[in-house]
């Protein structure tokens, strides 16, 4: 059964009631974990409202994934989801400047290009890596800077899901640690 964020409220009193009768749903995602970033949250929260015992099975998560192999520090890190598209976008932007944690944001092709764009102009030429169709045929991971992303983005527009990691405000022994690790800008 589709449940997506143009059906959820028709939905999800549908499977509510389903459940009450005791019967067992799965919410799967194509897109990675459900509930993040995307209506299984809404479903999730629906659940709970009911008194609904909810088991989660762990699987793929582009988030963790990504990070797990960034070589930003990852002890602490702030989840973002995707930044608004028009409204509160440079509010944001501008709030998230004195994070010292690393910042993951989701992002489309489409728009990662004004992404890394609106973060070097705001936040300087932070190290960063954009990685790409985690765990699937075409996964690419980029290393650099801000700056050396968006030449790379310029030189070839990227397609699929994209996980942007961006280095948090650091000391500047934080930052010559991180010059260390993205000594050469990589293309994996």
């Amino acid at each position: 059964m589709p449940y997506h964020s143009y059906n959820q409220k028709s939905q999800t009193p549908k499977l509510i009631k389903y459940l009450k009768e005791k019967k067992t749903i799965a919410l799967v995602s194509e897109a990675g974990t459900p509930g993040i970033s995307d209506p299984g949250y809404h479903l999730i929260k629906a659940c709970i409202a009911e008194n609904i015992r909810l088991t989660p099975i762990p699987g793929p998560s582009a988030i963790l994934s990504a990070l797990v192999v960034s070589g930003l520090p990852i002890n602490n890190f702030v989840f973002e989801g995707f930044l608004p598209t028009k409204k509160g976008r440079k509010s944001k932007i501008e709030q998230l400047f004195l994070e010292k944690r690393t910042i993951v944001f989701f992002e489309s092709p489409h728009r990662i290009l004004k992404t890394a764009s609106e973060l070097l102009n705001s936040w300087g030429d932070r190290h960063c890596i954009m990685a790409r169709e985690i765990t699937k045929k075409h996964e690419e991971f980029f290393r650099g800077t801000l700056g050396e992303l968006l030449a790379f983005l310029k030189s070839k527009p990227p397609k699929g899901e994209i996980v942007l990691l961006v280095q948090g405000r650091e000391s500047k022994r934080g930052d010559k640690d991180m010059n260390f690790l993205f000594k050469k800008k990589q293309l994996m």
